[in-house]
């Protein structure tokens, strides 16, 4: 199997059977059905969702989180090749942004360019021995740059992970994207974060964890348990209450992407 082969892409998905924005970028990038996971967990999903049974492979697995549905791409990829690696995307990503002259962005338009993105990812977290590599959380070219860091909690929006036995915490609703990337550095020593790749992604719209999301108690519950399970990795944001960040900074890396553009005029 080629290295590209063994790449598979998982959606986690609930109750947006009416809009796959995730799944049409994967296929305007000529991603195979076969390689892409979408994932259900209630049988109202099931039923809905099997208008997309042509264009990518339907999962089902009973549970009530976004970490359950997760893990049952872990499991199910596992089973078939152990070591093979599973880009987990949210299904609402509408594109991948980068910077590209200046402090300008711009959008990845082929699979080239985006398996070119994923390559260096995992070439950087191979570097660093590390179990997979995370994007920028938000599309802002003032703050973003040409650069990675080794060490980073991410945000789950797009994750790219090599299948190893490590699975997410079933018991975080929300929050379970720090708990595992931090669990990962604690394990693996490295979890990299490219800094000049980001995901233009519909956030907090109808459907997914929106709710818990707005649930205060839930989100300060979850970062306060995070903070308990990996002291030496993450701490209390003061600026944010109810979120967390880095108990030490990671050195950023420079380094340059090949596909990197001027914009157009």
């Amino acid at each position: 199997m080629t290295e590209e082969r063994k790449i598979f892409f998982g959606i986690p998905s609930y109750h947006r059977a009416a809009e796959q924005s995730t799944l049409e970028m994967l296929e305007g990038f000529g991603i195979e059905p076969a390689r892409i996971l979408l994932g259900v967990q209630c049988a109202d999903d099931l039923e809905t969702y099997k208008k997309y049974g042509g264009r990518a492979i339907i999962l089902y697995r009973p549970g009530a989180s976004k970490s359950a549905n997760a893990n049952q791409m872990l499991d199910y990829i596992e089973q078939l090749h152990y070591g093979s690696r599973l880009v987990l995307m949210d299904d609402d990503i509408k594109g991948i942004c980068f910077l590209s002259s200046g402090k300008k962005l711009s959008r990845i338009e082929t699979r080239q360019e985006f398996l070119s993105m994923l390559s260096v990812g995992f070439s950087i977290a191979g570097k660093h021995k590390a179990a997979g590599f995370g994007l920028y959380p938000v599309c802002n070219g003032f703050f973003m740059s040409r650069s990675y860091v080794p060490k980073s909690i991410c945000i789950g929006t797009l994750l790219g992970l090599t299948v190893t036995r490590q699975r997410f915490r079933e018991d975080f609703p929300v929050k379970e994207d720090y708990e595992y990337t931090a669990s990962a550095m604690e394990r693996y020593g490295a979890f990299p974060r490219l800094n000049n790749f980001s995901c233009d992604a519909k956030h907090y719209t109808k459907g997914g964890c929106d709710d818990l999301w707005q649930d205060n108690h839930t989100n300060k519950d979850c970062a306060r348990r995070l903070c308990e399970l990996h002291p030496r990795t993450v701490k209390p944001n003061k600026a944010k209450p109810g979120e967390v960040r880095m108990a030490h900074e990671s050195r950023a890396i420079p380094y340059r992407w090949k596909y990197e553009r001027k914009d157009k005029q």
